[in-house]
């Protein structure tokens, strides 16, 4: 079976159902030791004891890095880079189904995001709170899209998008 990937914008505007399954979907991973894990192979950690991993960009330093024959993560800066993300993009699916709890259990894909339309609003994705069509119902919750958590100092702490 083929699934589409839809735009944010395109899936707040004219799916509210899979809009909805989506948010919760991506609640439920942030709140999830999964996370951390998703974080830390794209270069970061948010989990309590973890040590940070830190993802140079710098693609002189990425190669240096490649070419010791020591296994890492973070492809960024590297010709292998779309292989890498297309993968990491279906891990990161396949952990927001994992974490639909919703009684629709169609498969969720991850929305893209058009950074170079600057004539779309896109407001609705840093709203602390955001109102989304879930199992039947208008739900109000906090809004996944508007920061993440990590931990500092072992304490858990929100980010917040500008």
């Amino acid at each position: 079976m083929k699934y589409k990937r839809h735009s944010i914008l395109y899936l707040y505007q004219n799916e509210p159902k899979l809009f909805g399954r989506f948010i919760m979907a991506l609640k439920n991973l942030i709140n999830s030791d999964d996370w951390g894990r998703i974080c830390g192979i794209h270069g970061d950690t948010f989990n309590p004891n973890d040590k940070q991993v830190k993802c140079p960009t710098d693609p002189a330093i990425v190669t240096q890095i490649g070419e010791t024959g020591e296994p890492f993560y973070c492809k960024h800066g590297v010709y292998s880079f779309i292989a890498w993300h297309a993968l990491y993009v279906f891990q990161f699916e396949l952990l927001l189904n994992k974490h639909n709890k919703s009684k629709n259990h169609e498969y969720i894909t991850l929305p893209w995001l058009d950074l170079t339309d600057f004539s779309s609003d896109y407001s609705f994705m840093n709203d602390p709170e955001i109102t989304i069509y879930y199992d039947g119902e208008l739900v109000t919750t906090e809004n996944p899209l508007s920061g993440a958590y990590y931990y500092v100092n072992g304490v858990r702490t929100r980010t917040q998008r500008n």
